[in-house]
């Protein structure tokens, strides 16, 4: 049944066998690691887990004292607006931060280069003469 794969059978076939190889290598992993490091990952993961219920589950958050579930709602909302505003902003800022540290690079290159290209003028002002299209009697060819 091989010789008849059509090519995405074959694609298919070759993803599902490297996602096999991936994971067998990565449970591979999972077990040299020490029971120490196991404990560390397991610790993170519950506390992860614990700050998510803290933060987003009404009946766990210090919400849960407000006696009006649509209350607990609105506040819920205007706080997840709140965060991915300020989550966007700062994305935002950070792609534009690359951006103007990529533009003020190319500026200093620019002054670098042009005060290279003066001081070899000043020093040695007959380097410049040659394609300068005049002849050697100053006359244009």
């Amino acid at each position: 049944m091989l010789f008849y794969q059509t090519g995405w059978e074959r694609c298919g076939s070759a993803l599902f066998l490297f996602l096999m190889i991936v994971r067998e290598a990565a449970k591979a992993r999972h077990d040299t690691l020490s029971a120490r490091t196991q404990a560390t990952i397991e610790g993170i993961k519950t506390l992860v887990a614990n700050t998510w219920n803290f933060i987003c589950d009404h009946r766990v958050s210090p919400l849960r004292h407000s006696p009006d579930v649509a209350v607990r709602h609105y506040i819920l909302q205007v706080l997840g607006f709140i965060w991915a505003v300020s989550f966007s902003v700062a994305i935002g800022s950070y792609t534009f931060r690359a951006a103007s540290i990529m533009g003020h690079a190319v500026l200093i290159a620019a002054a670098a280069v042009t005060a290279a290209r003066f001081t070899v003028a000043a020093k040695r002002p007959k380097l410049f003469m040659r394609g300068a299209g005049r002849r050697r009697d100053e006359e244009h060819d």
